[in-house]
């Protein structure tokens, strides 16, 4: 792993360096596997260990073991592993994304591929032939209960790991005090996709929406018929993913818990969230919950706050994490020395090409987003009704005249309560922000940094924080962009709890509001 101070130094390097260097055909980029660090030079030499690059800071010495080179100058390692690992899943939407990973990999490879299963939802091996016939590699996928699957990457029995729940903090924390290295740290925990829970019905049900609160009631037995939710009178069939599902996980956090109400025992359960589906689309009375990428041909409902406005798993939504069920998939290493393929696959699942790809199968793609705030009614409602006072009427009207003329990125940035730190994901976010910006068409627009918070506390206090954030996000965005985007460019400003997206009363609506909004004008 390349140490904090060097990569520091790393975002600190400048792309002006570039138009100075005479041989642009020998400039290489060398990346951290899960591309939130990257800088750019010449290589010196390579001695299979260790990367020795000309940079803007000078001749440096990079491991190779933590990197990838990127460029027609790198030089060509075969390590005779090929795309080789065993890789564990925790649960099936895990499984559908990375067979979706690696056939397009394999494509970009123009490898043949061999399934020791040919099941979509059954993990396998998977074999890989190149143009000359030759072995390119086995991928060993194997499926196993969360806690079981983190201890055997922690200890290298498994070179990394797809998830759509991050690492408990305290199973975390167990590993590292028997001597393990911590899966959380910095480059080891690599967000691939977004993903969205949503509540499912027959498709001939007409219940056009539904709360979680109600979900909640149906779960616990105290609504049973449809009747009671505007639909026929039907008595309710609900049918749920087991415990060990990673559906069933969210159900009860966001679902069960903030509305204090225990699962009925006489509860329909299934083996997993495809299962319940199937079922759903044979029966007009039933209900369930199911990752977008196993939701079939059912009849997925958008859910209704308990603020007001519906909230509807779009791409943009899931983007921004303010669909209320929205997760994140997560990919984790071991830490062990992996085969360059491996590092190629690994940083290849947040390429543009991968993220845009992952749409064919359910997920959303983390690549960024437009959308002008005339599609933003409901949020312009909600933010009306939320201004209790005269001072946030007039918050509220400043901030929709600065956003008239613009349009606002999908890429939102959150932070844990009180916090200024940006975790993995808004690391790697800051990169793609960067490389947007510096796109031909986005090249003279100007950057808005809106910071907002939650609803508790003193206001000055929020406001102070949420300016706070903002900056934290602006230092980011200069420093992936390797000096190329001016911090002149970007304009911050602190709004406060004012024009929320989620319901303050909520323990996820509360998480929501703490963000920084980038706008584009």
């Amino acid at each position: 792993m390349i140490p904090k101070r060097m990569r520091r130094l790393l975002l600190a390097s400048s792309v002006s360096w570039l138009a100075t260097t005479a041989a642009q055909a020998e400039i290489v980029t060398i990346q951290t596997v899960d591309g939130n660090v990257s800088i750019q030079g010449k290589i010196v030499s390579f001695d299979g260990s260790d990367y020795e690059l000309d940079s803007l800071i000078g001749v440096m010495k990079i491991p190779a073991n933590s990197v990838i080179c990127l460029g027609d100058a790198c030089p060509e390692i075969d390590d005779g592993k090929g795309l080789s690992a065993a890789v564990s899943v925790v649960d099936a939407p895990s499984l559908v994304l990375i067979n979706n990973l690696v056939k397009t990999f394999a494509s970009t490879k123009t490898w043949d591929i061999a399934r020791s299963n040919a099941e979509e939802l059954e993990p396998g091996d998977f074999s890989f032939t190149d143009d000359a016939s030759d072995d390119a590699g086995v991928l060993s996928v194997s499926m196993a209960p969360s806690k079981e699957a983190y201890m055997a990457l922690a200890k290298g029995e498994k070179q990394f790991l797809f998830s759509t729940a991050p690492i408990d903090d305290e199973l975390a924390q167990e590993l590292v005090n028997e001597g393990y290295s911590d899966l959380r740290a910095p480059g080891r925990e690599v967000i691939v996709a977004l993903d969205s829970i949503l509540p499912i019905v027959h498709p001939d049900n007409p219940v056009r929406d539904i709360s979680l609160p109600d979900i909640a009631r149906i779960a616990a037995g105290r609504i049973t018929n449809w009747s009671e939710l505007g639909g026929p009178d039907l008595q309710i069939r609900m049918v749920l993913a087991d415990d060990e599902s990673s559906v069933a996980e969210v159900f009860d956090e966001r679902v069960m818990r903030p509305n204090r109400l225990r699962l009925d025992r006489r509860l329909e359960r299934v083996s997993n969230e495809a299962e319940g589906a199937k079922l759903v689309n044979e029966d007009p009375a039933a209900i369930s919950l199911a990752s977008k990428a196993l939701i079939g041909d059912t009849k997925p409902l958008p859910i209704r706050q308990v603020c007001g406005p519906l909230s509807f798993a779009s791409d943009f939504s899931v983007k921004a994490e303010e669909y209320p069920l929205a997760r994140r998939v997560i990919l984790y290493t071991s830490g062990q020395q992996l085969p360059q393929l491996v590092k190629e696959f690994i940083s290849y699942s947040g390429s543009q090409v991968a993220q845009t790809g992952l749409r064919d199968v359910g997920f959303v793609g983390q690549n960024v987003e437009e959308l002008p705030l005339s599609l933003h009614g409901s949020r312009l409602a909600s933010a009306i009704l939320y201004a209790e006072s005269p001072e946030d009427f007039s918050k509220t009207r400043s901030l929709t005249e600065l956003l008239a003329p613009a349009e606002r990125l999908s890429t939102t940035f959150r932070f844990a309560k009180g916090s200024r730190d940006l975790d993995n994901k808004s690391l790697r976010d800051a990169v793609r922000i960067a490389e947007f910006l510096q796109q031909t068409q986005n090249q003279n627009r100007n950057v808005l940094l809106f910071g907002f918070t939650d609803n508790l506390g003193r206001s000055d206090l929020n406001q102070l924080l949420s300016l706070q954030q903002a900056n934290s996000v602006k230092e980011a965005i200069v420093s992936a962009s390797n000096g190329a985007i001016s911090s002149d460019r970007i304009t911050v400003t602190s709004y406060g709890s004012v024009a929320p997206v989620g319901c303050n009363d909520t323990v996820e609506g509360r998480n929501s509001n703490r963000r920084v909004e980038v706008w584009l004008r």
